[in-house]
């Protein structure tokens, strides 16, 4: 709701980086759960029910956005009404298991470096806690555990490719294919909820079929890099070709390419948790390679876009970044 009566650019920044936060904290939250209550044998097809709700959030969010309303501070407010509505619910009525409390999970984020600290304050009269204390137990170690920080650097890669696809979007259909000339009476909005709307109807299928072919065969790695190079193919198309056609091609393959690798990573990443007692802040700070991307996505792309190699060579880039997730995934040797 901030957002929606902004008038400035760093009230812009400032209710966007609130809004990125509150978004990752939440999401972390409700991926959580699934470790938590989800057997392994069955958490590719649940990460890929949830993927497909993640999916489905942009397409929704463009449609009420873009389509049944007029103006910015309309659009966020009823961003802000569909959050309430579609989030309240989970918390609302999501139970914890006995074994493992909700309070547990919070005392878990620092338990491991919080533990010499409580120990020494019945007698030096230091506080518990501290932010010195918080920010160790934030960190887990690339040496200690190598296949959650390939999984981490995988995921950034992949999800870079995203932002810079998606991000994109209307410039690429104004600047490069000409789209409202290319049909009169449409606007640049329109052509880009409909390859939205591309990238979620052809996300689906994928998304389930590669959570459950995972969880029958008990192996997570090849769909995981099978959907890390049908991304980077996508970029390749728009590499090679520039036109309308070329963009409903590349939104199709993004979408299947990002639906099996968001289904079976996330089921992947549950496996490997440096620790059962901090499951939910290592699932944030997995979370934060989403957030890191988004905010990378727009540097690296603009100063490609306004080089000599324009969007091709921007879209070059991300097919090259989504090809480096892909096979970053086979450095991980704790699942198949």
């Amino acid at each position: 709701m901030f957002l929606a009566w902004q008038e400035s650019l760093a009230g812009l920044v400032v209710g966007w980086a609130v809004a990125q936060l509150a978004f990752t904290a939440a999401l972390a939250a409700a991926i959580a759960t699934v470790p938590d209550q989800v057997p392994v044998r069955q958490r590719g097809k649940v990460s890929a029910l949830a993927g497909v709700g993640q999916l489905t959030g942009p397409l929704l969010g463009g449609v009420v956005a873009t389509v049944l309303l007029t103006g910015a501070k309309a659009g966020f407010l009823s961003m802000a009404a569909l959050i309430l509505l579609l989030v309240l619910p989970f918390g609302l009525f999501t139970r914890e298991p006995a074994e493992m409390p909700a309070a547990a999970l919070i005392v878990g984020t620092t338990a491991r470096a919080a533990a010499p600290v409580t120990a020494a304050a019945g007698t030096a009269g230091s506080p518990p806690f501290g932010l010195r204390s918080f920010l160790r137990g934030l960190w887990v170690s690339p040496r200690r555990h190598p296949d959650f920080a390939w999984a981490w650097t995988s995921r950034l890669m992949i999800t870079l490719t995203l932002a810079m696809a998606i991000g994109y979007l209307q410039y690429y259909l104004r600047d490069a294919v000409h789209y409202e000339r290319l049909f009169p009476g449409s606007t640049v909005e329109q052509g880009v909820v409909v390859l939205v709307a591309v990238f979620t109807l052809s996300s689906v299928v994928p998304t389930l079929l590669a959570g459950w072919l995972s969880d029958r065969y008990g192996s997570r790695r090849p769909a995981v890099f099978v959907g890390g190079l049908t991304m980077a193919a996508s970029g390749l198309v728009l590499t090679i070709l520039t036109s309308w056609s070329a963009a409903i091609a590349a939104s199709v393959l993004l979408g299947a390419g990002y639906g099996m690798f968001a289904a079976v990573d996330q089921a992947m990443v549950t496996q490997l948790l440096p620790a059962d007692a901090d499951r939910a802040k290592d699932l944030g700070i997995v979370s934060l390679a989403n957030s890191a991307s988004n905010t990378l996505g727009p540097v690296i792309a603009a100063p490609l876009v306004t080089s000599a190699g324009g969007y091709p060579l921007m879209y070059g880039v991300a097919a090259g970044f989504a090809t480096l997730g892909a096979c970053l995934i086979w450095r991980i040797r704790g699942v198949r």
